[in-house]
């Protein structure tokens, strides 16, 4: 092995739905790079804790030490993340603590909105909302003003596309209600833009709690129509991922 490719996510405790597209993803990596060890981590510790699956929760300690037994020094973190926000950075942090003799030289690829030209995502969202009425639901994240958020939410706006935006740590219930109202929207496509199915989907989009995407559109005459799919799951966006490898 030439060098080591670590896939690195957030993680869920939707056991089956990240076996599903870590499985799928990693074997884009494997038929790529044929020379690389493939591991993945899953780098929330309160979700590792949950999972009872080895290889689904190895800790980046195990992982790297694995590298070490086989001489492997040039490791490269193949970040599975939409944003460079602070759960990234919390990895390459613990990556570099673990490498305080020097051992390993280590490469950390950009995240999936962290380019200058996201117009491929753009059209592969266009192309999954099937001309459609389409909102497209971020996480978001806890550190305000991300620039390639933030750009990627106008480049939404800005576009002829038939496509709407929305995010769980802002959700805008009453903006997005006006405007689909104002339209004659009464049924919309929701893509959740998540690297890995999970909870989120469960909960927020279509739970039963009062402020879930789901029961606000019902109360409001709104029909929902579920993408339920992980984005690993995408040829589109793993290859995206796979070649940022190369950069």
């Amino acid at each position: 092995m030439t060098f080591a490719t670590i896939i690195v996510n957030h993680g869920t405790s939707k056991v089956e739905n990240q076996k599903e597209a870590i499985g799928f993803f990693k074997k884009k990596v494997e038929e790529k790079y044929k020379d690389s060890l493939v591991k993945s981590y899953m780098a929330s510790d309160k979700i590792r804790k949950k999972v009872d699956d080895k290889d689904l929760c190895q800790d980046l300690d195990e992982i790297l030490s694995e590298c070490r037994k086989k001489n492997i020094k040039d490791v490269r973190f193949l970040m599975a993340y939409v944003l460079r926000g602070i759960e990234y950075e919390k990895v390459m942090k613990k990556a570099e603590q673990l490498n305080e003799d020097g051992f390993f030289t280590f490469t950390f690829t950009k995240a999936l909105l962290e380019e200058e030209n996201n117009d491929e995502i753009l059209d592969f969202l266009e192309e999954l909302g099937e001309n459609d009425p389409s909102l497209v639901i971020f996480h978001g994240s806890p550190r305000k003003n991300l620039e390639e958020f933030e750009k990627f939410q106008e480049k939404i706006k800005n576009s002829d596309k038939n496509l709407y935006f929305s995010s769980f740590e802002d959700r805008k219930f009453d903006d997005l209600i006006k405007e689909f109202k104002e339209k004659n929207i009464s049924k919309i496509r929701v893509i959740p833009f998540l690297i890995i199915v999970g909870n989120h989907v469960a909960k927020d989009i279509e739970g039963d709690k009062k402020n879930s995407y789901k029961k606000v559109f019902e109360e409001n005459e709104i029909e929902i129509n579920l993408v339920k799919k992980s984005l690993l799951l995408y040829d589109k966006i793993a290859g995206i991922f796979v070649e940022k490898l190369e950069k």
